[in-house]
């Protein structure tokens, strides 16, 4: 049986253009083209070289997407780039290198957004399919504040593909008013 991942990741790709484009919905009835693009697979060497480095194992649904690419980008505009960077192993590195000291023991960072806020795996709690290891929040937040997103990688990237990009994990923390006050 496919996993979650490799079904997201396959349904995605089928509504791309030759290009890597498609139309995104947004709030209130708008859409905008956006582009995906993904790397090429990383290899198992490098997979066990970057764990032996660092001291941590991946979580397998991770791992398994590193296996069919060793990350990319998501929702970027066309024209003016942006959207999310899923990390690569080597970016990976750079930034573990640059911000191990700030970030929880065994926290890697695997995908960034305009370069300001952060998805973490804690690899501490790394069990199989573990449900409840990622977390998203601004670097400086990383040790007060992370958001749980109660969720494993293939399961958030699954569900980010269906919200269009749209941080889907804050939805329900928005009241109405709020909403109403922010909206274009």
């Amino acid at each position: 049986m496919d996993s979650v991942i490799m079904k997201s990741l396959e349904s995605l790709k089928n509504r791309l253009t030759k290009e890597g484009i498609t139309l995104r919905f947004t709030a209130e009835g708008s859409y905008s083209e956006v582009k995906f693009t993904f790397n090429p697979p990383a290899t198992q060497s490098e997979i066990n070289n970057y764990m032996t480095k660092w001291s941590i194992t991946l979580p397998e649904d991770y791992l398994e997407f590193l296996r069919i690419h060793d990350g990319g980008s998501l929702f970027a505009s066309p024209e003016y780039g942006g959207g999310i960077e899923l990390l690569s192993l080597e970016r990976i590195d750079e930034l573990y290198s640059v911000y191990d000291d700030l970030l929880p023991k065994g926290w890697i960072p695997v995908a960034v957004e305009e370069g300001e806020e952060f998805l973490f795996i804690d690899t501490n709690s790394v069990c199989g399919r573990d449900y409840t290891n990622l977390y998203w929040c601004e670097l400086a937040d990383v040790r007060r504040n992370p958001s749980s997103l109660n969720a494993n990688f293939e399961l958030w990237f699954d569900r980010f593909i269906i919200a269009e990009g749209n941080k889907y994990c804050t939805w329900m923390w928005m009241k109405p008013e709020i909403y109403y006050k922010y909206r274009k």
